[in-house]
């Protein structure tokens, strides 16, 4: 998350709680505040607390029962499996149906790359950054975090060989 974003975290998150509690039917808003909160957890904006972690899980669940076929909840209930619990195969799963889901955002693509990245599965995490960046090729998160995947020397040292 980029810096300018991370100073969005906590007004959004407020704003997010606000319109959940007015309509508390609103799956799009509920999906958002577990992104928001996921995004604060992993970039340190947000305190790193089981409440946290809880508010989450349950925003994004709530999401879900709203509208099981809601492309933005099932990525909440993605990166709630990748930031909080470390489940990288449940959040490939659930990145996956989203992608099925959302098929025009570049940020499934890309969360998928950094799920790869983080089971050191690299070219799985290469053909994803390159979809990403097919979707939104001006984006310079994307770009960045793309070419980490190069200077990141332990990944390469473990890279197999190809034959």
């Amino acid at each position: 998350m980029a810096a300018s974003n991370r100073a969005n975290v906590i007004p959004a998150r407020q704003y997010l709680k606000e319109a959940v509690r007015i309509d508390p039917k609103f799956a799009l808003g509920w999906s958002l505040l577990s992104s928001v909160d996921s995004a604060g957890y992993i970039t340190n904006t947000l305190p790193r607390t089981t409440a946290l972690r809880d508010e989450a899980r349950i925003a994004a669940e709530t999401a879900l029962r709203l509208q099981p076929n809601l492309g933005e909840a099932v990525s909440a209930k993605a990166f709630y499996h990748y930031v909080f619990l470390k489940d990288y195969d449940t959040a490939l799963r659930y990145f996956e149906q989203a992608a099925r889901l959302l098929p025009s955002d570049s940020r499934i693509p890309e969360a998928l790359a950094f799920v790869e990245r983080r089971r050191g599965r690299w070219e799985q995490s290469e053909a994803y950054f390159n979809r990403a960046e097919r979707l939104d090729p001006r984006n310079v998160r994307i770009i960045g975090q793309h070419a980490l995947l190069y200077t990141d020397s332990s990944s390469l040292s473990r890279r197999p060989a190809q034959v």
